[in-house]
């Protein structure tokens, strides 16, 4: 896993993917930062992890539409399949590397905290609260973007795959509001992504909205896992 995690955290920055993603989530993260924040001398950073939500939505296809579908484009990943590599590592070897470089772009959320701190006295609990809301949205997200660039060999074709699931997400917290039906309305609340982030950004820990994200990035690794197996013995 180690060697596969190295290789494509070292790719993120020989290419200027990395350093692409990084220097957009920090524009938008100061973006709203400064407009919350600074102008209006607030304390609270509920608002900006609020619109870091819809930003994460589109902005981690772009991440992770490269991870496995150039190496189906290359044919690379017939050689992977058949050297003795178990697969758990090396598809944990790949969400590793993109998670990576998604925690260093929000650990300016954490910086931001210590600027608040020289006119305001920030909520540490609350800001710690929201930055675990956002690693365990962004570990949802990878997984389910990893899966969908399993399945392409165009890394276009894997980004727009992973903008469709955001939009599909975003069109779930809609559908919560304007349904009626009484178990429809449980059912898309339950899927909603935005509905068990919302806690994370008043600074709760529910155990539940804990336990979704960390469903999500499992189930979906292990999809990814399966992905793999069945093009091994094809």
């Amino acid at each position: 896993m180690n060697a596969v995690f190295s290789r494509e955290l070292r790719s993120y920055f020989v290419t200027p993917m990395g350093y692409i993603y990084l220097a957009v989530f920090w524009f938008f993260a100061g973006f709203y930062f400064t407009g919350t924040c600074l102008v209006n001398m607030s304390a609270s950073l509920s608002y900006v992890f609020a619109n870091l939500f819809n930003i994460c939505l589109f902005l981690i296809p772009v991440l992770t539409m490269r991870l496995v579908s150039e190496e189906r484009k290359a044919k690379n990943d017939q050689l992977l399949l058949t050297c003795p590599l178990r697969l758990p590592s090396l598809v944990l070897g790949k969400f590793l590397a993109a998670y990576t470089i998604f925690l260093t772009g929000t650990a300016i959320t954490l910086a931001f905290g210590i600027i608040i701190s020289f006119f305001a006295h920030p909520d540490w609990p609350v800001i710690a609260g929201n930055f675990i809301g956002l690693a365990l949205l962004g570990a949802a997200l990878i997984s389910i973007a990893l899966f969908i660039s399993a399945h392409t060999e165009n890394q276009i074709i894997a980004a727009v795959g992973g903008f469709a699931a955001g939009l599909f997400f975003l069109l779930s917290d809609a559908m919560v509001s304007v349904i009626s039906e009484p178990l429809l309305k449980r059912i898309f609340s339950a899927l909603s992504l935005q509905q068990h982030y919302n806690s994370f950004t008043l600074g709760l820990l529910n155990t539940v909205d804990i336990v979704f994200f960390l469903s999500i990035t499992a189930a979906f690794l292990l999809l990814t896992m399966g992905s793999y197996e069945r093009r091994r013995w094809r």
